[in-house]
């Protein structure tokens, strides 16, 4: 259980960084790497990880595109059904259900190519991030405060 939380931070962290390369003109995946000191076997292998994950959570996004239209009927009621409501969040729980074993194969992948010494960076960016991801202030791309 928990390997599955720390797969879990990891993936997230490095998600979380690698996202901001779309808003950072490519700048947080190539932070991530350099303040990591991950080789280039290390940077194919959460890339290849990286990019599934962020392929599963689309294709998972587009199958919820009707969940909003499906819980208005539901709100609009004169007395709010509990069965409803249930079956509605069940749907959402199968989806998640569904995705959750793959999600854990991507973290365990990065976990494991990660040595401890980058796990600990990881964790520590995600416990510093305001938003930004850390580093990155909105400004100025200046050194990293203690990593």
């Amino acid at each position: 259980m928990f390997g599955f939380v720390i797969a879990g931070v990891s993936l997230a962290g490095l998600i979380f960084l690698a996202s901001h390369r779309h808003r950072h003109g490519g700048y947080g995946a190539y932070w991530a790497f350099r303040r990591l000191d991950t080789s280039p076997g290390q940077e194919k292998v959460i890339r290849t990880a990286l990019g599934e994950a962020r392929d599963l959570m689309r294709d998972f996004k587009k199958d919820q595109r009707g969940a909003k239209e499906e819980l208005v009927p539901i709100l609009e009621a004169e007395h709010l059904d509990e069965q409803a409501v249930s079956s509605w969040l069940g749907a959402r729980q199968r989806s998640l259900e569904e995705l959750k074993p793959r999600l854990f194969e991507l973290a365990k992948t990065i976990h494991d190519v990660l040595d401890p010494e980058q796990r600990r960076k990881v964790a520590r960016w995600l416990t510093r991030s305001h938003g930004y991801g850390h580093g990155y202030h909105g400004h100025h791309y200046g050194g990293c405060h203690g990593c």
